[in-house]
């Protein structure tokens, strides 16, 4: 894919994880969720980035989220965003590019996705706080498999539809790109042509 195509494909799946953290955040989940635990709805873009483009559009993609949670929570939400964000990129990536024959596929991938995602939370907090908080990890890695296979599920019903997207946008580049490699080709035809009729040559 040309660097072109990833960037825009990059804009539009952290602008989908944006809309989609926001519209996580306004359903309310008490007494539904554990606290802190989210089903985590935006990790669809993010693996949607890893799968196709690879880490370093997921781990932009991360990052994206984890400004958006500054913005919006302050900055302690902001470092878990961060931390977790970013080691589930990372995990995702690797497991997508080994995962050669799909034995574990998009739920399989989504739920270790969410582990570390959850662990690199529970770290940081760990860190910040008191190594007592890993008592909450039981509960953070239920709540991983829980959430990975609703986003792996998700994932794999829209794939089709961003893939589509995806294919689009390469080919409105290749669109951009193709004027300028036709012209070359003509010129290139063109000195061709001149060569083979230039004077003082003959055929024989």
């Amino acid at each position: 894919m040309k660097k072109t195509s990833i960037v825009t494909l990059t804009g539009l799946l952290s602008a989908a994880a944006i809309v989609l953290s926001a519209l996580e955040s306004a359903i309310p989940t008490e007494g539904l969720l554990p606290p802190g635990v989210k089903l985590g709805l935006s990790n669809i873009a993010t693996m949607f980035a890893a799968f196709s483009m690879g880490l370093p559009s997921a781990a932009a993609i991360a990052a994206v989220k984890g400004v958006f949670a500054l913005l919006t929570r302050g900055g302690m939400a902001c470092l878990l965003s961060l931390c977790g964000g970013c080691l589930s990129a990372l995990a995702v990536s690797l497991l997508a590019r080994a995962d050669r024959k799909g034995r574990l596929g998009f739920t399989g991938i989504s739920i270790l996705g969410a582990l570390s995602h959850n662990a690199g939370q529970l770290v940081a907090v760990m860190l910040i706080t008191s190594p007592a908080a890993a008592a909450y990890g039981p509960v953070l890695a239920v709540s991983a498999v829980v959430s990975g296979t609703v986003t792996g599920v998700l994932l794999k019903a829209v794939w089709p539809y961003m893939k589509r997207i995806e294919t689009g946008i390469r080919t409105a580049a290749r669109r951009k790109t193709g004027p300028a490699h036709i012209d070359k080709g003509e010129k290139h035809d063109r000195k061709a042509g001149e060569s083979r009729t230039r004077p003082g040559r003959s055929e024989t």
